[in-house]
This record gives C-alpha cells, structure tokens and sequence, in this order.
C-alpha cells in the first residue's frame, strides 16, 4: 500500500503512484488555506479527467467532481476504484495545504 504525506505552500500536480486499479483514500487539512483542490486520473496517463469522489464521513455521501475550496478541517475523500492512474490538482493562492494519500488494495 502506497502513502504519501506533503505540505503544499505552492501549487503543485501531485502524481499517486497505483498498482492495478485500485481505490485512493486521500485527506487534505488546511491552514489558512484558500485555493482549489482537483482529483483527477486517466488511463493513458496523458488524458487526464476529474474522477469522482465521496466525502468519507458524510451522512449520504454522494460521488462527486466538483472542485473543492477551502479546506479547514481535516476532511477525508474516497476515490472508489478502479483507478489506473491518479493526480491531486493543488492550487494554492495562501497558506497551507496538507496532503495524505494511500493506495487502497482493492480484493476480488
């Protein structure tokens, strides 16, 4: 299982490094942040698409690929599988954004 923890203070293109299509659980937290957040994957890796997402702890969660601002607390987001290849767009305009990311093992 793959996991990957950054702090952003700059906007970067975070690339998830996967193996065989699996789920990606990511958290963002931020610090007087103010910016966008954008989860993205392709399967050739030069196309890329947003890729939908469920916010972990909501009530109903509801897939999603709207952009996220704005992030404070810490805020957990499911990217359900199968994910061949996968990128966190940061934009960060001020403060900072912490970024954790795993591969989750998808099972038959």
């Amino acid at each position: 299982m793959n996991r990957k923890s950054v702090s952003l203070t700059a906007s970067e293109n975070l690339r998830v490094a996967l193996s065989s299509g699996n789920a990606v659980l990511v958290q963002l937290k931020g610090t007087g942040f103010t910016g966008s957040v954008d989860f993205k994957s392709s399967t050739d890796g030069s196309t890329w698409a947003n890729h939908p997402y469920e916010p972990v702890r909501a009530v109903a969660p509801v897939p999603t690929v709207a952009q996220i601002a704005s992030v404070t607390t810490a805020t957990l987001y499911l990217l359900r599988a199968p994910v061949l290849m996968c990128r966190i767009d940061c934009v960060v305009s001020a403060g900072t954004l912490a970024v954790v990311y795993r591969e989750l093992i998808v099972g038959n």
